[in-house]
């Protein structure tokens, strides 16, 4: 009788350190928020940290290139200065808004491409429409297939570069509100989506230029309307940046 008994002993014994159904030390659990349930965590999803998505730093085009904010820049309140025979009309009771009167196609530009290698980290680059100009070892030029137009709502057009051969290497658009200043000049504020030959999507940035009429002429082909960019070159839409615009007058 004694060897059963002690067998039944060690037996309960052995029970007693076996695992017990419920959470155990070590065994997370966790509530599901969707139902309230628990569930083991053990049996969850690991990230791993190889396949996390990456936050996109722009050099790509990336959605990184939010307007730089400067003091002293013009904030669209009523400002008209001294009226010129080239001035257009005002047809909305006196608040400056008015498109500038050029013609559809420009004359140049000029881009700033980011260059480690160059004098403040990039090369400002003036492109005569259709001449090619090497800088840095490649060849850009403006192609000449971008027009610019106006109406009601403002300015929109484009400028297409083109770079060792690629006719549509990085495309300008452009579109926003002119705002008249007086005295030949105006605030443009441009939307500006840039695009890419082979990137998988354009950027979409903001860009504050000036607009100045020189010359002494309206209507005789003689005067100018050049865009200017208000802000320092940006480097976060493919590394390529539009500086300027120039267009004949109409």
């Amino acid at each position: 009788m004694c060897r059963p008994a002690l067998a039944l002993l060690i037996l309960l014994a052995a029970c007693k350190r076996s695992p017990l159904p419920g959470n155990q030390r070590g065994d997370a659990a966790v509530l599901d928020a969707g139902d309230g349930s628990r569930a083991d965590v053990r049996d969850a999803p690991v990230s791993d940290a190889a396949d996390a998505p990456i936050a996109d730093a722009g050099a790509d085009g990336g959605l990184t290139c939010s307007v730089p904010a400067l003091p002293g820049l013009p904030d669209g309140g009523v400002r008209c200065g001294t009226s010129a025979p080239c001035d257009p009309p005002r047809p909305d009771g006196g608040n400056c808004y008015s498109v500038p009167p050029f013609i559809a196609a420009s004359l140049a530009s000029a881009i700033w491409v980011d260059d480690p290698a160059a004098t403040g980290g990039g090369d400002r680059i003036a492109l005569p429409i259709s001449k090619a100009v090497t800088v840095g070892g490649h060849t850009y030029m403006d192609t000449g297939n971008g027009l610019v137009g106006g109406g009601g709502n403002g300015i929109f057009g484009d400028a297409v570069i083109a770079r060792d051969g690629d006719t549509k290497w990085t495309t300008f658009h452009f579109e926003g509100p002119a705002l008249y200043r007086g005295a030949g000049v105006w605030d443009f504020e441009a939307t500006m989506t840039i695009t890419r030959t082979g990137a998988p999507r354009a950027t979409v940035i903001g860009r504050r230029y000036a607009i100045t009429r020189t010359g002494p002429a309206c209507g005789s082909g003689n005067g100018t309307y050049t865009f200017a960019a208000e802000e320092p070159p940006r480097a976060c839409a493919f590394g390529v940046d539009l500086l300027s615009l120039t267009l004949l007058g109409s």
